[in-house]
């Protein structure tokens, strides 16, 4: 609505203040007393009177002390806490996302939790002082809004105040807005961009650090410690630990193969006095012990079980073997075995007098010579087969029942690369690599190069023997026996238990062996069963002999493994020793090829964790209500206008400037039915003549806008009006 009102900011001298106030002090009470009974004087009149009132009271401009005048001047001042508050939001905001989303494991951990910890502190302070630099910004950047309009109508009172009021911080005026919407010409009435400005910065600015809260989480980091590397090798001392590949890789001539000869004795002595319910270092997976050996998720490897290599990742070779065991026709026992030199093979044949004959022919139909590992680093799988034959005559077929006839043992082996336990696979063994590009040069390797997990801050995955070249250091090929070859060697090969039970069967007796006495009664009845090859691979919970059926230990052994045509008992067995196989192999061979697994212990922090998705949302947030705001510090910082921050004191002078006729001093609860406020103009300019060398303010009368590089009346020692 249109107003022609005019309402100067009148600003007099002390000396004629004080002689107005001694001279028309009695009338202004007289009227006082009347005013609210007598009808408002028209705001032309009023006009007229002010006018005349100026006349008498000013002096003329020239002669006004110029201590009392000020010049337009840019608020700088604003813009300091505004930068600080801009520059702690930065900071927070990177450091916290550079955190979050860095790696799990850390470099440099005591700078990244220092910085995390500054981080806290500052988004406390942040989150703190948000919405007070928000309405201080807004309350400066106002005045300059209110002072910059284009005419004298551009904003009303009643939009000034809602303005000087700060209505962008109450929440019931965003309500009243809100139920505004319906009627528009309510809501302009009422409401100015500017303040829409505020309220939607204010908003965003509100809800930015409790969504920030939502998405920010707190996870435990981890960062590497002390290091250490672990060598495994021959012989149990754990000097080395071998790839694959250089285990496997051929010689160059064969000799005695003294290494081979070891593995198969170590496995000979095994076979006879393992313990099945013992604790074996090296068995991965679910099982602890022998006894509880599954072929499907358990394996053979150097390393110590359970092995957690912490902050750097290892992989290391595995190996496991499955068995099958069962009686075939006598037709696929292969004909040919004995006249191959190359194929194991061996005829055992026993005869007493009181046991008649048994006769026990092994065939491992495979070239003995040319080894089923390949030397590679990748994924191998390989079958071995092993023929049994055995037949009995006499009354030993009375001690044994349905051992006669034709089996078959088959063994599945499979080598691979597995990755240790460690920081960034949860801390469990990894599957099998079918290829892992172990790279064991001279540098660090072992894992791809090009891996891009985390990991890739340690720059260390191998500690390699670095002292001479590696085609120096290969010893020359035997030609490596696969785990059932190594069994059946030293099963049935020569000076093997079975080997010697050829010339013990016959001096064998009946007796009890209860009665005997001294050394015998501990000794002799335990050496019988407990030496029996395989029998110490029984579980404890499985059936055992448990009385000598024949008083003869190889019937006792036919009756517990083969009795019934190659039972369970015997794959079991057989399973469990292809694991002291593989352990037999690793440890006896004689290799300087060899790498140490490295591991470091690890310590941790509690570090910040967020999603892409809610950095996203969150800096998308903080654009929203930084960018206005940065615009509005900068609006107000670099704007010259006639007061720092529209507040109270200028809202007292606006109402000063009207006077108690058009607003007197009267209850008013419900300030939208106040039509005088719609009426009022609510803008400042400049009305002075254009020779005056200072300048006035006024409040809706018309004039121009505020000028810069000239000066106006001003409060004694005021840099502003």
């Amino acid at each position: 609505m249109a107003s022609g009102q005019e309402f100067p900011l009148v600003t007099m001298s002390h000396e004629r203040v004080y002689m107005a106030s001694e001279t028309q002090s009695q009338n202004q009470h007289e009227q006082t007393n009347t005013h609210h009974e007598d009808e408002v004087p028209h705001y032309e009149e009023a006009v007229a009177a002010a006018s005349i009132r100026d006349e008498e009271a000013l002096p003329p401009y020239q002669h006004q002390d110029t201590r009392n005048t000020t010049s337009l001047r840019p608020n700088y001042y604003i813009l300091i806490p505004m930068a600080l508050y801009t520059a702690l939001v930065v900071y927070t905001w990177v450091v916290i996302c550079v955190i979050a989303r860095g790696p799990r494991a850390m470099q440099n951990e005591d700078l990244r939790y220092r910085q995390y910890y500054a981080a806290r502190i500052t988004q406390s302070i942040v989150s703190v002082a948000t919405l007070p630099v928000i309405s201080a910004v807004c309350a400066c950047a106002a005045a300059v809004f209110v002072q910059n309009q284009r005419d004298t109508n551009s904003l009303s009172l009643r939009q000034v105040m809602a303005l000087a009021d700060r209505k962008w911080t109450n929440p019931l005026a965003y309500r009243y807005f809100v139920s505004l919407t319906r009627t528009p010409a309510a809501l302009k009435k009422f409401g100015t961009s500017f303040l829409y400005l505020a309220m939607f910065t204010h908003t965003i600015g509100a809800i930015t650090y409790p969504v920030q809260s939502v998405f920010l989480d707190v996870e435990e980091r981890f960062f590497d410690g002390s290091r250490s590397v672990l060598n495994q090798g021959a012989g149990g001392d754990y000097d080395m630990i071998q790839t694959l590949s250089e285990i496997l890789k051929p010689r160059r001539w064969v000799s005695a193969d003294p290494d081979k000869a070891k593995a198969i004795f170590t496995l000979r002595n095994k076979l006879q006095l393992a313990d099945a319910g013992g604790f074996q270092a090296q068995l991965w997976g679910n099982a602890t012990r022998l006894s509880q050996y599954n072929s499907n998720t358990d394996w053979y490897a150097q390393v110590p079980a359970s092995y957690d290599t912490g902050g750097v990742r290892q992989v290391t070779p595995r190996i496991n073997s499955s068995v099958e065991s069962g009686r075939v026709a006598l037709s696929e026992f292969p004909t040919n075995c004995s006249s191959v030199s190359d194929y194991f093979y061996t005829s055992l044949n026993y005869s007493s007098a009181r046991f008649g004959s048994v006769n026990i022919k092994a065939c491992l139909p495979s070239n003995v010579t040319l080894s089923p590992w390949l030397a590679t680093d990748a994924r191998q799988d390989f079958t071995e087969e092993l023929y049994l034959n055995i037949s009995t005559s006499g009354r030993a077929s009375l001690y044994v029942s349905d051992v006669n006839g034709t089996y078959r043992i088959t063994m599945n082996t499979t080598a691979a690369f597995f990755e240790l336990p460690n920081l960034f696979n949860g801390r469990k063994p990894g599957d099998l690599l079918a290829n892992p590009t172990v790279s064991c040069g001279w540098d660090y390797g072992c894992i791809n190069r090009d891996d891009t997990t985390p990991s890739a801050i340690f720059s260390d995955k191998r500690d390699l023997d670095q002292e001479d070249s590696l085609e120096d250091q290969l010893y020359d090929s035997y030609n490596l026996l696969g785990p059932l070859a190594t069994i059946a060697v030293a099963l049935f090969g020569p000076g093997s238990w079975f080997d010697n039970q050829q010339s013990l069967f016959a001096s064998e007796y009946g007796g009890n062996y209860e009665n005997e006495t001294g050394w015998r009664a501990y000794l002799d009845r335990s050496t019988r069963t407990e030496l029996l090859p395989l029998y110490p691979l029984i579980g404890p919970n499985e059936d055992k002999i448990m009385d000598l059926l024949a008083d003869s230990p190889l019937m006792d052994w036919l009756e517990t493994f083969i009795s019934g045509g190659a039972n369970s008992t015997f794959a079991e067995t057989l399973t469990r020793a292809s694991y002291l196989a593989s352990k037999a192999l690793f440890e006896t061979i004689r290799s300087t090829i060899a790498y140490g697994v490295a591991s470091s212990t690890v310590e941790s922090a509690f570090m910040p964790s967020i999603s892409l998705a809610g950095i996203i949302v969150v800096s998308a947030l903080m654009g929203l209500y930084m960018i206005p705001l940065l615009a509005m510090a900068l609006y107000a910082g670099f704007s010259e206008s006639w007061t720092h921050t529209l507040d109270s004191f200028v809202m007292l002078r606006m109402g000063a400037a009207i006077g108690q006729k058009d607003l007197p001093l009267q209850i008013g609860k419900r300030t939208g039915k106040i039509k005088v406020l719609d009426q009022l103009p609510g803008v400042v300019r400049d009305v002075s003549g254009p020779d005056d060398k200072v300048r006035q303010l006024a409040l809706g009368l018309g004039g121009s806008r505020l000028q810069s590089k000239v000066r106006y009346l001003a409060y004694p020692k005021s840099s502003y009006v």
